[in-house]
């Protein structure tokens, strides 16, 4: 009795989590030139500052007025018409609010305005020694040109003069995170959270930091403090990513969905929420959730594969490849993408189309351990065992506790005759994890083969617990027990795996021959019959044999 095995569908990571929140520092004064200066390259939060002569004629920002309990309940857009207006004069510095918002300038605000100029230093309650603010600005500046290391020694002196500065500390952290210096930007980050606990970018920034560094109940705490200071949606959209990553889909969910509340035109929160639905096998929603995103941005890539995986989770899977062709198409150099769409081509038994997919993922990432595999599943499919054993040989070089690749190894070198080398590869992999339904099912093949039924019956009864959906489970089951003389109880178990898939030849090919055990010759015969319609090739050239004459010279009406 051949064993038989079957592709291991290989997941597809989600979205990553967002990046920093552009804050680059402060404008001075001496960075003013005419114009109309836009978020990336102005004040904190800034939504828009006009310089005319040299001089700030007009503002507005977000976070100005936080604290303000008249702008607790207003919603983003109202929020939006919330302007602040700048007025300067030669001599002096004034600050002037609309009516409407009228609120409580945070020293943040107050921090942003005496930078530009627009309020002097002796009209901030806490008198700043003016060398320390120097430092500060010539460290911005210094990053802005890109001397990190030079920002960084910038900071080094403010914090000489003023050692609890928050925005020397602050500042110090983004240079370190451009970096790369991990560890040394949270250090940082929580010297400037420990000065102002108040401030949801610290934390918000030290989230990221967290989650970059896998501690990700850090992360989570982090990001929790940010969006309960001020919710945004950079926060939700983080604070959702790292659910996902931690499980906790439904909670990921109603994250994405506050974030969207706040900014409908985020493509990267609606891809989000398409992850999370996904994870909850919400492939319609998650179909839904996607599209969205492909309209706010039709070049979103993540957007294309997670799409593509939920058209395959639904079995769609040409709409799935067109989906993966489109991700493709925009950036060529994303092996996830190939891998994706070769195990999609291989289900559809386009096994050449995959192996040139796989071939390609390759190329742009060799270390993947999951294309080498999956090429290994498609050769095997496709009759080169040889080739498909180095492709899992490769695979375990670089990760020997892979078991997708020690299991479909272990079918492979079975398939060639190797049943002791097949036997100790299923065995690592349930050493490694002792829940693989595919390897239990091996087993189950090996040790009938051998002849030894009753460890062989033990081991599919192992893995038909861990999947109990699985055909080729209970058709090693039901083998196993005819071939131990339970001839009745293995038809049933036959029965079964021909109820979850009708489509495998070799059930009704064995199905068959317990029948005529038990001289039921119309039902083995009929079992015959459908096994010649699935072209099962053993039994076509059964048929074609003096042996097969009997079921061949049967009435048609006493087969049916």
């Amino acid at each position: 009795m051949k064993l038989l095995s079957t592709a291991i569908a290989l997941g597809v990571g989600a979205a990553t989590a967002a990046g920093l929140s552009l804050l680059s520092g402060y404008l001075t004064k001496g960075d003013l030139t005419d114009g109309t200066y836009l978020p990336e390259v102005s004040v904190h939060k800034a939504r828009k500052v006009v310089v005319k002569n040299g001089k700030v004629t007009h503002a507005e920002w977000e976070g100005v007025f936080e604290g303000s309990k008249e702008l607790e309940n207003m919603s983003f857009k109202q929020f939006d018409k919330c302007r602040i207006q700048w007025k300067v004069d030669q001599n002096q510095s004034t600050f002037l609010a609309n009516k409407k918002c009228s609120g409580v300038l945070t020293e943040r605000g107050k921090h942003s305005a005496r930078m530009l100029g627009l309020i002097k230093s002796n009209d901030i309650s806490k008198k700043v020694n003016p060398n320390l603010e120097k430092y500060v600005e010539s460290g911005i500046k210094k990053g802005r040109r890109g001397d990190l290391e030079g920002a960084i020694k910038e900071f080094d002196k403010a914090l000489d003069i003023n050692p609890k500065s928050f925005n020397a500390y602050y500042n110090r952290a983004l240079a370190n995170i451009r970096l790369g210096n991990i560890n040394e930007a949270i250090k940082d980050l929580s010297k400037a959270i420990d000065i102002n606990p108040d401030d949801s970018d610290a934390y918000y920034n030290r989230g990221v930091m967290h989650q970059k560094s896998r501690n990700y109940k850090g992360a989570l705490a982090d990001f929790t403090s940010s969006i309960k200071i001020r919710p945004t949606d950079d926060a939700y959209n983080n604070r959702g990513v790292l659910k996902n990553l931690m499980g906790d889909y439904k909670g990921a969910l109603s994250d994405f969905k506050k974030g969207i509340r706040i900014n409908p035109d985020d493509e990267y929160l609606y891809v989000g929420k398409g992850n999370s639905n996904l994870y909850l096998r919400r492939y319609k929603d998650a179909i839904q959730d996607l599209n969205v995103a492909l309209k706010i941005n039709p070049n979103s890539v993540r957007a294309y594969i997670n799409l593509g995986i939920s058209y395959k989770s639904l079995g769609r899977l040409e709409e799935a490849i067109i989906q993966y062709s489109k991700a493709i198409r925009i950036n060529p150099n994303i092996a996830r993408a190939y891998l994706n769409r070769g195990i999609a081509k291989s289900e559809l038994f386009k096994y050449e189309d995959a192996i040139s997919d796989f071939n390609e993922g390759i190329k742009i990432k060799p270390d993947f351990t999951d294309l080498w595999t999956s090429r290994g599943i498609a050769k095997k499919k496709s009759g080169d065992l040889k080739g498909a054993i180095k492709d899992y040989d490769q695979a375990l070089n670089l990760n020997p506790k892979d078991t997708a690749s020690l299991t479909n190894r272990c079918s492979a070198k079975y398939s060639l005759g190797q049943a002791k080398e097949a036997l100790s590869d299923c065995n690592k992999a349930i050493h490694i994890n002792p829940n693989i339904a595919m390897a239990y099912r091996n087993i189950c093949a090996i040790k009938n083969s051998t002849g030894n039924h009753q460890d062989a019956i033990l081991n599919c009864m192992k893995a038909i617990k861990l999947e109990p959906n699985d055909a080729l489970s209970y058709y090693n089951l039901g083998t196993s027990k005819i071939n131990s003389g339970n001839i009745k109880s293995g038809i049933k178990d036959l029965d079964e795996a021909i109820r979850i898939n009708p489509k495998f030849g070799s059930f009704y090919n064995n199905r068959a021959i317990a029948l005529l055990r038990l001289k039921r010759l119309k039902d083995a015969c009929k079992d015959l019959k459908i096994a010649e319609s699935l072209k099962y090739k053993p039994v076509i050239e059964f048929l074609k044999t003096n042996k097969g004459e009997w079921c061949n010279n049967m009435k048609l009406e006493e087969v049916r």
